[in-house]
């Protein structure tokens, strides 16, 4: 019934001119490790797929949907990163994390941010990738390295190599038999005691972050605005507002094309769609004009982020002296949902929150002091805590309570005896807050310990 059921969909598939790639879905593709060279390989798969236009080579062709094991013809990277970036989320690694890594100077540059970063469900650029790569279940992760290598990834081949061989994974693991593992992000604290595990400073902490959310574009970036519906300019930040493509920027009216300039520095705003964020401080969010400032004090130029339209570029420019006044004196027109505005007194210091988180994170844990280390009022306080521990009704509370502190002293003072007994050093402070014992305390010492008493 089932092969029934699948020669019909080929048929169905042929009647309407769409060419079926079923052999390349299942475990009967071929490995290009299989062939005797890579010639033999092509051989065997061009016949199977289909010519088209070139994109960047005039009057050549290409063949598609991409199959892993055909390599580099100068059309195929974003099909290649694709497939690794898919292989690697199964395993459970962060493929933007280790790109960085190989290529520490290109971070937000070439393809992570060009076609990495809109390898996203609702590009549409990533849709047009996802529906012309097929993923064989038998081709290997060596099989996707290969094509990485192709391509001159050679340093993030490596950098992969070593994370998939340091977590126990063969790189002949076929990729239909890959168990999909859960990640999981990490939080700001654990990412700090990460730097600081590093030997990375408070400051660089704090500039990765904000590195994390920033853009650079390689290339120069074509954008579209539309006014005359009225296009808002006071949202989460001020300034002139584009977006990606024509049809999304003639929702806000008559459209003309802009440019992006290569090189720009651009934070990404969807940090901010993530509830647990504290890169800035979320009230900072209702003050446009403190947000607006804070970022192009930070060198941004332009913001982005993302909606199911598409992507909303923001040239940023700074408040007028005029426009300051009245958004003193007229709030409303200019807060978002009539939320009130922050005192324009408040200076919000994103920087030093994420200092703080640093310095909490990798703060070494207090040292808890034995009893025989405790003054006599540190000892009572801890003894009365705990003898309210044991879920006694409010009315005997404080009948137990004086008890605690009758029977504090004379605990803690058994504490001290058994500690000089073993040799400890017992604080000064803590030996004189018992004179009447004081001389049995000394004989009690270690006779190499007695003159620091003398």
């Amino acid at each position: 019934m089932k092969l029934f059921i699948e020669e019909a969909k080929r048929k169905a598939l042929v009647i309407k001119g769409i060419k079926p790639f079923v052999a390349f879905e299942t475990r009967d593709y071929k490995s290009v490790k299989e062939f005797k060279n890579k010639g033999e390989f092509l051989e065997y798969i061009k016949p199977q797929l289909k010519k088209v236009k070139h994109p960047h080579i005039s009057g050549s062709k290409t063949v598609r949907p991409y199959v892993v094991g055909y390599g580099c013809d100068g059309s195929t990277d974003a099909n290649i990163h694709y497939i690794a970036q898919k292989t690697t989320k199964t395993l459970g690694f962060d493929y933007a994390e280790i790109y960085d890594k190989a290529y520490p100077d290109e971070r937000g540059k070439g393809w992570i941010t060009e076609n990495l970063g809109e390898l996203k469900d609702e590009a549409l650029k990533a849709q047009k990738v996802k529906d012309t790569t097929v993923i064989p279940k038998n081709a290997t992760i060596q099989d996707v390295l290969d094509d990485l290598y192709d391509i001159n990834n050679r340093s993030l081949v490596e950098e992969l190599e070593n994370s998939f061989e340091k977590a126990g994974i063969s790189l002949e693991t076929k990729l239909g038999e890959l168990k999909i593992k859960p990640t999981t992000k990490p939080t700001i604290s654990q990412e700090a005691i990460k730097a600081k595990a590093e030997g990375k400073s408070v400051e660089e902490f704090v500039n990765a972050q904000y590195e994390k959310q920033t853009i650079r574009n390689p290339k120069p970036i074509v954008v579209y605005r539309g006014e005359g519906k009225g296009i808002g300019n006071y949202t989460l930040v001020k300034g002139e507002y584009f977006a990606d493509t024509r049809k999304f920027a003639s929702d806000f009216g008559t459209v003309t094309k802009h440019t992006i300039p290569a090189n720009k520095k651009i934070f990404d705003l969807d940090v901010f769609k993530d509830p647990n964020q504290k890169l800035i401080p979320h009230r900072m969010t209702v003050d446009v004009e403190s947000m607006t400032q804070y970022l192009i004090d930070l060198g941004y130029k332009y913001t982005v982020n993302t909606n199911v339209r598409g992507r909303e570029y923001v040239r940023l420019s700074r408040f007028t002296d005029e426009e300051l006044i009245m958004r003193r004196y007229r709030p409303e027109v200019y807060s978002r949902e009539e939320l009130s505005l922050p005192d324009p007194n408040t200076k919000y210091k994103p920087d030093t929150q994420l200092t703080d988180i640093y310095k909490k994170a990798t703060a070494k844990p207090p040292i808890e002091k034995q009893a025989w280390q405790m003054t006599k009022d540190e000892f009572t306080e801890k003894w009365i805590e705990c003898s309210n521990c044991f879920g006694l009704v409010p009315d005997n509370r404080g009948i137990l309570k004086e008890k605690a502190i009758k029977e504090a002293p004379i605990i803690h003072k058994e504490h001290i005896r058994k500690a000089l007994k073993e040799g400890k050093s017992v604080p000064r402070e803590v030996l004189v807050e018992y004179p009447l014992s004081f001389k049995e305390a000394i004989r009690l010492l270690p006779v190499h310990s007695k003159e620091n008493f003398s």
